[in-house]
């Protein structure tokens, strides 16, 4: 799917048919997939019978990630548009090496 919403340089876009195409293409891999696999292990008719429920969770999980995408991808705007600086905490270590109540083991 990442194959194929990616553009030439690299970058993504979430609403663009792109991501739209990938996501149709990694739903009718998945489906495909398990249809397979339910032949296989159960039976024609069975490994049939799960395609519609397959589809529609399908269908729904692409629903949720735009939604989820589009609030990420606008949290990372307003993100990178906020003048408050993020503190950098270190490592462990450096306040390991100024409190005396952690010893090297």
């Amino acid at each position: 799917m990442a194959a194929i919403a990616r553009k030439e340089d690299g970058t993504y876009k979430i609403l663009s048919i792109r991501t739209f195409i990938g996501a149709i293409a990694g739903m009718l891999f998945m489906v495909a997939g398990y249809v397979v696999a339910g032949m296989l292990r159960n039976g024609f008719a069975a490994g049939l019978a799960s395609a519609p429920g397959l589809l529609i969770k399908s269908v729904v999980n692409i629903i949720a990630f735009y939604i989820i995408s589009v609030v990420l991808d606008k949290t990372r705007k307003i993100e990178k548009n906020s003048s408050r600086k993020r503190r950098d905490f270190g490592t462990f270590e450096k306040y390991a090496k100024k409190s005396k109540k952690f010893k090297k083991c």
